[in-house]
């Protein structure tokens, strides 16, 4: 399924196609957000990463949303996610954390 950038090309489409309706304020873009994260939910680290940052990280630093309770819930669910199948406490698997250019601990023993 997909290539080798994404697990599921199509869900970053929807994703992106949301983005663009953000930023030109035209209807749906909530609705392709959350379709494109229930898309990668069960997908690759990467597909969801890249979509999550499309759903929640891009809209709250644009000042369209605002955190609210589902947003924290969400972000919780995805950041433990993230340690449980990633960012393991006994063996990290860095070569596959998107977050890795941002990570300390990458960083120092890279």
């Amino acid at each position: 399924m997909g290539n080798l950038i994404a697990g599921s090309p199509l869900a970053l489409a929807i994703a992106s196609r949301g983005a663009a309706r953000c930023c030109l304020a035209i209807p749906g873009w909530k609705e392709d957000f959350a379709l494109a994260v229930e898309m990668v939910a069960a997908l690759d680290v990467t597909s969801r990463a890249l979509v999550l940052h499309f759903a929640y990280f891009f809209p709250l630093v644009n000042g369209v949303l605002l955190p609210d309770a589902i947003f924290a819930q969400r972000a919780h669910i995805a950041l433990r996610r993230h340690g449980q199948e990633v960012c393991k406490r006994s063996a990290p698997r860095c070569e596959v954390c998107p977050l890795r250019r941002l990570c300390t601990f990458y960083l120092r023993t890279s």
